[in-house]
């Protein structure tokens, strides 16, 4: 990378990492909280709320990625001040009229899920009704936070943007504990908090995206216009968004359907911890995510490949390491997170089996975003096509047999073939000089330390530990693990050597 990029990138970077890190802390560290205060089946309400939420958010119509990119190639002079802030009105126009549609849709059907569709509960069906309408508002509102997150982050005002997450996130999460413990301990007062906070996030993120934009000079209003200019993006994302709704959440609106909520409420928990490491990984690629886009616009290709291996390099070391912990340890993990409550047996394979198809999914992220800022966007939303059509025909086979464990496992067989088929048909048409360093020096050597080392560790683990020396235990072994990822990664190395390097020179 070049000077002022690597100094760009590591700032959003570290940035991400802060935002990243508090916000996971909040949504994962008070989950036995939960769980104690609520039960599991009030829990497993907590789980319909992430499935509903994540379906949702990304049924946006491409307008969170399109608002995304388009802030970046503002800031690569593609665009004006009056047209990106046209571009803004317009898409928060087709938000309001989404938004809207998603809640009277949940209201609407709220009745016939509460009766038809959830698993055995003891909450009464009008009761259910109500808490899913408390959830429409929720996602609501959160439509247009993601919205305004997406246009910061192509901004780079990502410093400021994770000094709101950490704020926002430490309401969600540290504030809700509160209300549990010292107003109400049920669903209910944990969802109206929720959509307390999630109301004061769109206000804020909201404040913030318009100041980070220059004043135009005219009078801003919706325009169809502004639209039918990047409609085509947006009509391509809009196919990969509903495809990957269809693929990532598919498993867990069957098992609604089929399992009890405490135990829908379990496999809502293993998906949870699996999607930690994840979480880690994510700084990174929202911090390149809207400079892979400017340097393809600026046609600055060695710079794109500069980034593109430098991400990928950074995503397997932190998301291998993490998961490659998790999945051979995750026994341990519960045993150390949920101290003296009885999750562990059942929820550990179910951790390990998703946390691995979590991990396929994720060493695709630098390729997808690559294709995205070339603006193709075909390759995925026709693997989706067919991931998700093979993963209906599997589920409805293997989930009344196995139930969430079969679910698991088609999760991790879908996301091998998909890492399989979706690079070898992206790097024919483009980075093809690229794909052998991608899947040799981006991955297989620091998945390859990584698993060496956790395997070790797990052979000389003791049988038996107490809660503070398994908690000591794991954090040596994950620094471990990460550092023989980190040392395998050739890129990783040259830039802690230049790093090292400044700090010697700066000691003078």
């Amino acid at each position: 990378m070049r000077a002022g990029t690597a100094a760009l990138v590591k700032k959003d970077i570290l940035a991400n990492y802060a935002g990243q890190f508090w916000s996971a802390l909040m949504n994962v560290a008070f989950v036995p909280v939960y769980v104690a205060q609520l039960g599991f089946e009030s829990f497993g309400l907590v789980g319909v709320l992430a499935t509903l939420q994540a379906s949702f958010v990304l049924l946006d119509f491409g307008m969170t990625p399109l608002l995304g990119r388009e802030t970046a190639r503002y800031l690569s002079g593609s665009h004006t001040a009056f047209s990106i802030r046209s571009l803004l009105r317009s898409v928060e126009g087709v938000m309001a009229l989404l938004a809207a549609f998603v809640m009277a849709l949940i209201y609407g059907a709220s009745n016939w899920i509460a009766n038809h569709w959830l698993g055995a509960t003891s909450f009464p069906p009008s009761s259910i009704a109500f808490l899913l309408t408390l959830m429409g508002a929720i996602i609501a509102t959160r439509l247009f936070e993601v919205l305004y997150r997406s246009a910061l982050m192509g901004l780079h005002r990502q410093v400021s943007l994770n000094a709101g997450v950490i704020l926002t996130s430490t309401l969600r999460g540290l504030g809700c504990v509160g209300v549990l413990l010292l107003i109400s301990p049920t669903i209910y007062a944990y969802l109206i908090w929720q959509l307390l906070c999630s109301v004061f996030a769109v206000l804020l993120f909201s404040i913030m995206t318009y100041r980070g934009l220059p004043p135009s000079g005219h009078r801003i209003i919706f325009s169809v216009a502004a639209i039918k200019n990047v409609w085509r993006f947006a009509v391509g994302m809009t196919g990969i968004s509903v495809t990957a709704v269809l693929m990532t959440q598919t498993d867990k609106i069957i098992l609604s359907k089929i399992l009890s909520m405490s135990d829908f409420g379990l496999y809502s928990l293993a998906v949870m911890v699996a999607g930690i490491p994840q979480m880690l990984a994510s700084p990174v690629l929202q911090a390149l995510q809207p400079r892979l886009t400017a340097q393809h616009a600026a046609a600055d290709e060695l710079a794109f490949a500069n980034s593109f291996h430098t991400g990928a390099q950074i995503v397997s070391a932190i998301l291998g390491s993490a998961s490659i912990v998790l999945i051979i340890f995750s026994g341990d993990i519960l045993t150390a997170w949920f101290h003296g409550q009885t999750v562990i047996h059942d929820t550990a394979t179910l951790v390990s089996i998703l946390a691995a198809g979590n991990l396929l999914s994720g060493l695709l992220m630098m390729p997808y975003l690559s294709q995205v800022a070339y603006g193709w966007t075909s390759l995925t939303f026709r693997w989706n096509i067919v991931a998700v059509t093979m993963q209906v025909l599997l589920l409805v086979y293997m989930t009344p047999r196995y139930g969430a464990l079969g679910a698991a496992w088609v999760w991790l067989a879908l996301n091998a073939a998909g890492f399989a088929f979706v690079a070898a048909v992206m790097f024919r048409r483009i980075f093809a000089s690229e794909r052998r360093a991608w899947l040799l020096t981006d991955i297989v050597r620091p998945l390859l330390a990584a698993l060496c080392v956790a395997a070790v560790a797990k052979w000389l683990v003791p049988d038996a530990m107490s809660l503070y020396v398994r908690i000591a235990f794991l954090a040596a072994v994950s620094g471990i693990v990460l550092i023989a990822a980190a040392a395998a990664s050739p890129t990783i190395l040259t830039l802690l050597r230049h790093y090292q390097a400044r700090l010697r020179f700066a000691a003078r």
